[in-house]
């Protein structure tokens, strides 16, 4: 029992103690909260201007760029679709041909047998 109320008793100044450490945390002006400055300096106006500028300039041949593939993309795939339609013809043309060519065989074929017969 003693051990019990011993460590409840830790607990609460435990618990205390990370209570205050977060409010000082959460302190903008805090002493544990530390900071450094960074090293190096900060670009003037016209620098960022002209970086800006730069990256601006940048982007919008990025996007010419991207126009003109997709304008080659649109012309690759209308031709692609012409010769796959294309190809969708020719089988028709070849199946109709084929077809052709058998109904030709039967009818050589029973002539054929006509003759032999005769």
């Amino acid at each position: 029992r003693e051990e019990v109320m011993r460590l409840q008793e830790q607990l609460t100044a435990v618990r205390k103690r990370a209570q205050q450490l977060s409010e000082e945390l959460e302190t903008p002006s805090s002493t544990m909260r530390k900071h450094r400055d960074l090293a190096g300096k900060d670009p003037d106006q016209e620098t960022l201007r002209a970086k800006i500028s730069f990256l601006e300039e940048r982007l919008s041949d990025k996007k010419e760029a991207l126009l003109e593939k997709e304008l080659i993309l649109e012309e690759v795939t209308a031709l692609s679709d012409k010769l796959r339609q294309q190809a969708m013809d020719g089988r028709q043309d070849t199946l109709g041909l084929a077809q052709k060519v058998n109904v030709f065989q039967s009818k050589i074929k029973d002539v054929t047998r006509r003759m032999m017969a005769t």
